[in-house]
């Protein structure tokens, strides 16, 4: 009887989409996207986009700005202000340049997730 392997199967990761080999176990993630454990799954915040330069004008934002750009709320404990990229901003960070207040958007946590991750995909506003 000839050892015939089973054919190995690849999924698409959950994360990026690409096309992989899941370990024995089943991980729904390719390696790149595995989230890590000492960072909340997601790295530093450096490593997020969020440096010192960024916390620094969401401050000054929320200050210049204190409600949701897409809803008008103005926050609560359950729904707070929250700071994020423009989409446009993650192509100035990945040349270089600095960013201003036009790079920086006030939405509340709710606006912000229904956004979704502004450098993978466009939005349409609601």
């Amino acid at each position: 009887m000839p050892d015939n392997p089973s054919p190995i199967l690849k999924k698409p990761c959950l994360s990026c989409g690409e096309l992989f080999s899941p370990p024995a176990r089943g991980s729904a993630r390719c390696a790149l996207c595995l989230r890590d454990p000492k960072t909340g799954g997601r790295g530093t915040k450096e490593q997020q986009g969020y440096t010192k330069e960024f916390q620094r004008l969401s401050r000054r934002a929320k200050k210049l700005q204190p409600f949701c750009l897409w809803c008008s709320t103005t926050g609560s404990n359950s729904n707070p202000l929250t700071t994020d990229h423009s989409p446009e901003a993650w192509m100035k960070q990945q040349r270089g340049e600095k960013l201003t207040l036009d790079d920086v958007q006030v939405l509340c946590r709710e606006c912000n997730s229904r956004k979704g991750a502004a450098r993978q995909i466009r939005v349409r506003r609601f």
